[in-house]
C-alpha cells in the first residue's frame, strides 16, 4: 500500500458504540483503527474520511482548522487519548460544510472518493507523511535509495485484509526497536557500499577520505563496525545484500518514555533484501518465499567460521567474486573483520488470530513500541497505544 493511501482513506463505519466513561463520546470502528466522536455523531455504514497518526495536516487548510489544538509540531496528527480511549487520528464527515468550502476554495471539484481510488486523496487534502528531519550535515550528500531498494516502513495491522494477516498461520514476533531506521547496502559488482535512512541514502566513498567521514552522524557511527561484514555477505552470495536495521541509543527518537534509548548506539537488524532475487511484495525476503531471512545471517557467518567445510566453500565463493586467490593469511584477515550482526529481540513463534494483535495492541508502555509479525506472507507492526500516548513532538 501507497504511503498516499496509508496517511488517508475513505472507508465506511463498521462499529458504533457508546464511550463508556462520557456521556457524550462514542467509540466507533473504521476497518481496524478506533476513533472517539461526539456522542450520536456517526453511523453503522456512513462514509467517512479518516486521517492516521502520523499524517501531517497542512494547517492553513480551512478544513483541518477543528482539529489544530490536537495536532503536534508541525501538524503531526497524533493519537489522542479520551476518558482512557484512544483514538488513533481524524475522522471527519464526506459531507462536512468545512471540508466542501475548503476543496470548492482549492478548485477541487473531483469528488473525494475518486481522488482515494486514484491515489490522490492525500494530495488534494494537503495531507502528507510526517517524518524525521533530515541532519543538516547530511542533506548535501543524501540521494535516493540505492538499487531499487524500497523504503523501509512496515504496514501497521489495521491496514490489512484477513489474508494480509496471515490469520492462522505462525508467525515469528520480534519487539519493534523504537529507533530510526536504518539500511547497509552493498553491491559487488560495483564494489558500492551504501549506508541508508529510512528513505534516504549516504553513498559510502573508499578509501579516498571515506574513513573520515564515515563517523559524522548516528548512521554512519551504528553501521561502520558492519560494512566488512554487508561486503562479505555481498561477495559470496555473488549478489546485492541490503541488511535492514533499526539504529538505536542516546538520543535517538527522543520520547518521553523511550526505553531503548539506555541501549548502546548501534545497529539491530531485522531483515535482509536481497534486491536481485526477491518477490517485490515481500521487502524483508521472508525465507519461505525468499530462501532468506535476518536469522539465517548470522548462522551463516558462525558456520564459516567454524565448520573447515563450510568455509572451504564459502572461501571459494568468495575468491571468484573478487577475481583472485587468497593466501591463508589474507583469508584469515576477512574473515576477522566478519562480525555477527545484534538483531531485534525476538519474542518467539505464534499462531497470529486477531485477539494476538490486539493484546500487542494494549500492552503497557513499559513493553516498548509494540511489534512485528513475520510471517511467510511478509511482515507488518503492531504499535502499542499506550507507548504512543506518550510521544514527544
Amino acid at each position: 500500500m501507497s504511503q498516499e493511501l496509508k496517511d488517508a482513506f475513505i472507508d465506511v463505519v463498521n462499529e458504533v458504540k457508546n464511550h463508556h466513561d462520557a456521556d457524550r463520546l462514542d467509540i466507533i470502528k473504521v476497518r481496524g483503527w478506533t476513533f472517539v466522536v461526539p456522542r450520536d455523531a456517526y453511523t453503522v455504514g456512513e462514509k467517512v474520511l479518516c486521517v492516521m497518526y502520523d499524517g501531517q495536516l497542512d494547517v492553513n487548510r480551512k478544513w483541518c482548522t477543528p482539529y489544530l489544538r490536537y495536532l503536534g509540531k508541525n501538524g503531526r496528527v497524533k493519537n489522542t487519548k479520551l476518558r482512557g480511549v484512544f483514538s488513533d487520528g481524524i475522522i471527519t464527515k464526506l459531507d462536512d460544510p468545512l471540508l466542501l468550502e475548503d476543496l470548492k476554495e482549492n478548485n477541487v471539484t473531483q469528488p473525494l472518493e475518486d481522488c482515494y481510488k486514484e491515489g490522490k486523496l492525500c494530495t488534494m487534502l494537503g495531507v502528507s507523511h510526517w517524518t524525521l528531519p533530515v541532519p543538516q550535515d547530511l542533506s548535501v550528500r543524501m540521494a535516493h535509495l540505492p538499487f531499487r531498494i524500497p523504503m523501509s516502513d512496515e504496514e501497521r495491522f489495521q491496514n490489512l485484509s484477513d489474508e494480509e494477516l496471515g490469520l492462522g498461520y505462525t508467525g515469528l514476533i520480534t519487539r519493534k526497536l523504537d529507533g530510526t531506521s536504518c539500511t547497509i547496502a552493498y553491491d559487488p559488482k560495483t564494489d558500492d557500499i551504501h549506508v541508508c535512512s529510512r528513505s534516504m541514502s549516504l553513498k559510502i566513498f573508499q578509501p579516498a577520505g571515506g574513513e573520515s567521514r564515515l563517523k559524522h552522524n548516528n548512521y554512519t557511527r551504528a553501521a561502520h563496525p558492519y560494512l566488512d561484514t554487508v561486503k562479505f555477505l555481498g561477495h559470496v552470495l555473488h549478489q546485492i545484500v541490503a541488511l535492514r536495521g533499526e539504529v538505536c541509543g542516546p538520543g535517538i527518537q527522543k520520547m518521553k518514555i523511550n526505553q531503548d534509548q539506555h541501549l548502546p548506539l548501534n545497529f539491530y537488524m531485522y531483515g535482509v533484501h536481497l534486491p536481485e532475487q526477491a518477490d517485490r511484495n515481500n521487502r524483508y525476503c521472508w525465507y519461505e518465499n525468499c530462501n532468506w531471512h535476518f536469522t539465517k545471517i548470522n548462522s551463516l557467518i558462525n558456520r564459516i567460521k567454524t565448520l573447515p567445510d563450510v568455509e572451504k566453500v564459502y572461501r571459494k565463493e568468495y575468491e571468484q567474486s573478487i577475481g583472485k586467490e587468497l593466501t591463508d593469511m589474507e583469508w584469515s584477515e576477512v574473515l576477522t573483520r566478519v562480525r555477527v550482526i545484534p538483531t531485534v529481540p525476538i519474542i518467539g513463534e505464534a499462531v497470529i488470530t486477531k485477539e494476538l494483535l490486539e493484546e500487542y495492541k494494549a500492552k503497557p508502555k513499559e513493553f516498548g513500541e509494540g511489534v512485528v509479525i513475520n510471517w511467510h506472507g511478509g511482515s507488518y507492526k503492531v504499535k502499542s497505544d499506550d507507548y504512543y500516548y506518550g510521544i514527544k513532538d
